[in-house]
C-alpha cells in the first residue's frame, strides 16, 4: 500500500462487524498513522484513510469504535500522538460513515502541556469520547471528554500522578526506562468506562 512498514497496532470492531485496524506507518521519508478496514469479517482489509500527520512524527495510534447504540452509534474515533519541532500533540479524527472517510483532526492536550504520549480513547454509554494521556515532562495522567461525538473536546484535567517505572541505566540500547532484563517499561495509560445500568454508570 505504499508504506515500507509499520508498527503499534491497534484494533477495534463495530456492532455491524466491521473491524477497524489501525498502525503507525512509514513512507519514504515520513511516518504517520493510518486505519485499515475490513468488511468481511478480517478476511481482508482495506486502507481507509491516507496517512496522517506527515508533516512530523506521528506515534502510538489507538482506535475505537461506539457501539452504544445511540446518537453517535458506528462513529470511529482514532487517537495518536503527533510530534512537530520537539512538541507532542495528542490528536483525534473520527468517522461518521464507517470508515469510508475520516475528520480533519483536532488537538485533544492543552497547548500549555507540549510533552504528550500514549494516548488511550473510550466511549461511555450514551456516546461520550474520553481520551486518557500521559504527560511525560510532569508524569502526570490526563484527561479530556466529549459530549458531540468527538467534535470537541472539553479542558483537559490532571487526572493522576504516577511514578516512572524501572530505571533510565537498564535499557542498554536506549536510554529509556526499563525492568531487568532490559524490558522497555512505560506509564502509558489505560482507560474504560462503566456502560452498566449501575450506580457508577459512566465513570471513566
Amino acid at each position: 500500500d505504499g508504506t515500507t512498514w509499520g508498527a503499534d497496532p491497534t484494533l477495534a470492531v463495530d456492532r455491524s462487524g466491521r473491524f477497524y485496524f489501525g498502525r503507525f506507518a512509514s513512507l519514504a521519508n515520513a511516518s504517520g498513522v493510518t486505519v485499515y478496514k475490513s468488511a468481511d469479517r478480517g478476511v481482508s482489509f482495506q486502507r481507509s484513510i491516507q496517512p496522517f500527520g506527515l508533516g512530523g512524527i506521528s506515534d502510538k495510534p489507538f482506535v475505537t469504535t461506539d457501539a452504544t447504540g445511540g446518537e453517535f452509534d458506528g462513529n470511529v474515533y482514532l487517537t495518536w500522538t503527533s510530534a512537530i519541532s520537539n512538541v507532542l500533540t495528542i490528536m483525534l479524527s473520527r468517522s461518521t460513515d464507517g470508515g469510508a472517510t475520516f475528520s480533519t483532526p483536532i488537538p485533544v492536550s492543552p497547548r500549555s502541556v507540549s510533552n504528550n504520549q500514549s494516548a488511550m480513547p473510550a466511549v461511555g454509554p450514551d456516546g461520550e469520547v474520553f481520551v486518557a494521556w500521559l504527560a511525560q515532562d510532569t508524569d502526570k495522567i490526563y484527561g479530556s471528554r466529549s459530549t458531540d461525538g468527538g467534535l470537541s473536546f472539553e479542558p483537559a484535567l490532571p487526572v493522576a500522578s504516577t511514578d516512572r517505572l524501572g530505571s533510565p541505566n537498564i535499557c542498554t540500547q536506549t536510554a529509556r526506562s526499563g525492568l531487568n532484563g532490559n524490558i522497555r517499561a512505560a506509564n502509558a495509560p489505560i482507560i474504560a468506562v462503566d456502560r452498566s445500568e449501575g450506580s457508577s454508570r459512566g465513570n471513566a
